[in-house]
């Protein structure tokens, strides 16, 4: 079987082969490749997920690439479904049309665009929108009215949406500038204006910074954001544009420093971190399937087939729940656990539900407020495991 990962020798941002592992972690399918049931005999293939970090710019970086195409080719994830994120994208098309003076009619190009989520608030702004997506997900966009390049941004792709369109003054990938392996392709494709915000790539504000210089552009504004768990949003410029470079750049760098985000011993302590976690909650879940207790998780993402492996718990749950109904009926990577609608935790009554998608456990207990009602129990494992 021809395998569907390759390995990277060198650092995607500065090319240095000097890498060192920093964290390793239980390999994994495709984390969000969620089978129907004709698809369940096809093998998925565990890819490696240590992570290594680059001696000379810093930057931590997962060095095994899943080709693109068996990433994005049937990606059924869709921006709107995401909690909170239609109200974070409104803000910040507000945010970037303001900072940047952008008028009526400039163009706003969106790498990775999905649903066209965000690229509909920028044109509620009057702006000119267009987008740029692999997945499936560019076809609900387009009904929506939102124009979509089907591809992946690059050199060939930004020349031709410049002789078709002309050039844009924003750019925006937004969750997505991490998981791409050729940056520097990127980079190279960028006309004048850009914007984006922050896996196979783990940055850092500072490594960001080495990259952007490599290719005449300067980071002039940053800040961290909560979505996604938490996120660094960078506002990027050629180098001879001239804004001034605002004092909160320089007070990320200070907290990376502070942080010691550079230093290896950083992530030896996380790696005891998550070996402590999943003892207790090994602990915990061997003692409530031993008292007849059952037991179900919450959440169908990519990052539950991570926890579901790195955790090894897969074999304590009795099926999935998920409030995605393009998740429902399918099954999980590798472990193949059952994914229901949320709704069956009144019809079934488990005992507990571990929230697997545990940045959300605030909405998610607030919304099953009668599953806590009805005797039942949640479960958050992460950052502090706590029984509710």
């Amino acid at each position: 079987m021809t395998s569907s990962y390759y390995q990277r020798r060198e650092c995607r941002i500065c090319n240095s082969d000097n890498l060192r592992l920093v964290l390793p972690l239980v390999p994994t399918p495709s984390g969000d490749k969620y089978l129907t049931e004709s698809q369940r005999s096809i093998p998925q293939e565990p890819v490696p997920l240590d992570l290594y970090q680059c001696a000379v710019c810093g930057l931590v970086q997962l060095p095994y690439v899943i080709h693109p195409d068996a990433l994005y080719g049937d990606y059924i994830y869709e921006t709107s479904i995401s909690l909170g994120l239609t109200k974070h994208f409104r803000g910040y098309a507000e945010e970037v049309a303001g900072n940047l003076r952008l008028d009526r009619g400039d163009l706003v190009v969106d790498i990775g665009s999905n649903d066209g989520t965000l690229l509909g608030h920028f044109r509620d702004l009057g702006l000119q929108v267009l987008g740029v997506e692999p997945s499936p997900a560019s076809a609900k966009a387009q009904h929506l009215g939102i124009d979509t390049k089907v591809g992946y941004f690059g050199e060939v792709l930004s020349r031709d949406i410049r002789n078709a369109v002309g050039p844009a003054m924003a750019i925006t990938a937004n969750n997505v500038f991490a998981n791409i392996d050729n940056l520097d392709d990127v980079l190279k494709s960028f006309l004048p204006e850009t914007i984006f915000h922050e896996h196979l790539s783990y940055f850092s504000l500072g490594s960001l910074m080495v990259l952007f210089e490599r290719h005449g552009m300067q980071v002039f504004d940053a800040t961290r954001v909560a979505t996604k768990g938490g996120s660094l949003r960078g506002f990027v410029q050629l180098t001879e544009a001239g804004r001034p470079v605002s004092n909160r750049v320089a007070q990320l760098l200070a907290i990376e420093h502070a942080l010691g985000t550079s230093n290896p011993g950083v992530f030896s302590a996380f790696s005891a971190t998550l070996a402590a976690t999943k003892h207790r909650l090994s602990i915990l879940l061997e003692e409530l399937r031993g008292s007849g207790k059952s037991i179900v998780g919450y959440g169908a993402s990519v990052g539950v087939t991570t926890l579901l492996y790195q955790f090894d718990i897969a074999g304590f749950l009795d099926y999935l729940v998920d409030d995605n109904t393009a998740k429902h009926f399918r099954f999980s990577p590798g472990s193949q656990l059952p994914v229901l609608p949320s709704d069956v935790l009144y019809e079934r009554k488990p005992d507990y539900a571990l929230i697997l998608a545990w940045a959300y456990a605030d909405p998610i207990i607030a919304r099953h407020r009668h599953f806590l009602d009805g005797g039942g129990h949640f479960v958050i494992p992460l950052p502090d495991l706590t029984v509710i």
